[in-house]
């Protein structure tokens, strides 16, 4: 069995507090509850009708921190109003890749 332990928490951007405290959890790979990073952003990231289950706000008003061993990774979601980065998803979608004049 290959697995990982990890802390978890969840704050309240909007509220200021903790609705989650530090949680240690295991994760075991290759189990269902194993999911992709694209799998976990677009099911309680990207989801606006997924809500906190403690505070019942829009997990767009949280931040989650996971940390393992020394290190830290954030993940919090801000509203980007930039035409450039939609007109290059759209381009990208349509036309199923980065053509050469967007490659920096």
């Amino acid at each position: 069995l290959q697995a990982m332990l990890f802390v978890h928490t969840l704050f309240s951007v909007e509220r200021g507090s903790e609705c989650v405290s530090p949680e240690v959890h295991m994760l075991e790979f290759y189990q269902e509850s194993d999911l992709t990073l694209g799998a976990f952003l677009t099911q309680f990231g990207f989801n606006a009708n997924y809500f906190c289950p403690v505070c019942q706000g829009s997990m767009f008003a949280h931040a989650r921190t996971f940390f393992h061993n020394r290190q830290r990774l954030d993940i919090t979601i801000d509203d980007f109003q930039d035409d450039r980065c939609l007109q290059f998803l759209r381009r990208f979608e349509a036309t199923g890749g980065v053509g050469d004049d967007d490659v920096a």
